[in-house]
């Protein structure tokens, strides 16, 4: 009996399978053993066409999710993206319109904190001057959604 209340207490939580043949995402801060991989690794499960991104190395993340998934091939693409950079998002934003045409997920995965033990006498500033937390965490964010936004609008049915 506690081995069957362990396991319906501590069973790992599990999303319900979608079916997402058709659609396309974007996901960025898909380093290798996080959350977004480990994100984008089930949305190609689903059957999603993907771009998946991080501020370099992206090819390399690519090559992997496709020897875990050989089926993914031709549904896996790979950009590198700096959230901290407004010229690294406008190239992005920039080459998505003109490779992809049409959005219907977005989503807002990297992100970054730093400095866990306060040893910074002074803020660490991203090329346009903006703390490089906020840059990246929020400005960032907000400005790759923007970009994107006629994309998400023109799906129909978009999410964020």
């Amino acid at each position: 009996m506690f081995a069957r209340l362990r396991k319906l207490l501590f069973r790992k939580p599990v999303a319900p399978v979608q079916v997402l043949r058709g659609r396309t995402v974007v996901v960025t801060g898909c380093a290798e053993n996080s959350i977004g991989y480990a994100c984008a690794k089930t949305l190609l499960e689903w059957g999603a066409e993907l771009t998946i991104t991080r501020r370099s190395g992206t090819g390399a993340i690519v090559e992997t999710l496709l020897r875990e998934l050989p089926e993914a091939e031709g549904r896996v693409y790979g950009h590198d993206l700096d959230l901290a950079d407004a010229a690294s998002v406008n190239a992005f934003a920039a080459w998505y319109r003109r490779e992809r045409r049409y959005l219907d997920v977005l989503i807002n995965n990297a992100g970054i904190h730093l400095d866990l033990l306060s040893r910074w006498k002074e803020p660490k500033l991203s090329a346009d001057q903006h703390e490089i937390q906020w840059r990246t965490n929020y400005l960032g964010t907000c400005h790759l959604t923007h970009a994107l936004l006629p994309l998400l609008q023109a799906s129909g049915d978009a999410r964020v």
